[in-house]
């Protein structure tokens, strides 16, 4: 599935540009039109509410250098996740993991998780 630039995805966001794309998905920079903010937007193919990446930023929200996460939710048949906008993703817009969660990759942000 792929979104338009330009598009209101669950009355809160509109995509004002697509920043990546990967095989699992993309990133778009949306704005959150309740506190008109920008935000970025990953959207997972067959993502779950449960899955780990959600459950270690849920986790890991107060460390410094971790995208936090305002929003996440379903929309056909794909987890979408409004994440923090700010330096550390616009800088590393090329959909990796590092670009998800700022400074740490996934592999530090799992054993970050563990400890």
């Amino acid at each position: 599935m792929s979104f338009t630039v330009g598009q209101y995805i669950a009355d809160r966001y509109h995509l004002t540009a697509r920043l990546g794309k990967g095989s699992y998905g993309e990133v778009y920079k949306a704005t959150d039109v309740i506190d008109l903010r920008a935000k970025a937007l990953k959207t997972i193919k067959d993502g779950d509410a449960n899955c780990a990446e959600v459950r270690s930023m849920n986790t890991l929200s107060a460390t410094n250098g971790v995208q936090r996460l305002f929003d996440n939710f379903n929309l056909n048949a794909h987890l979408v996740l409004g994440e923090e906008m700010n330096e550390e993703f616009r800088k590393f817009s090329n959909f990796s993991a590092g670009a998800v969660h700022g400074r740490y990759n996934l592999e530090e942000t799992c054993q970050l998780t563990e400890s």
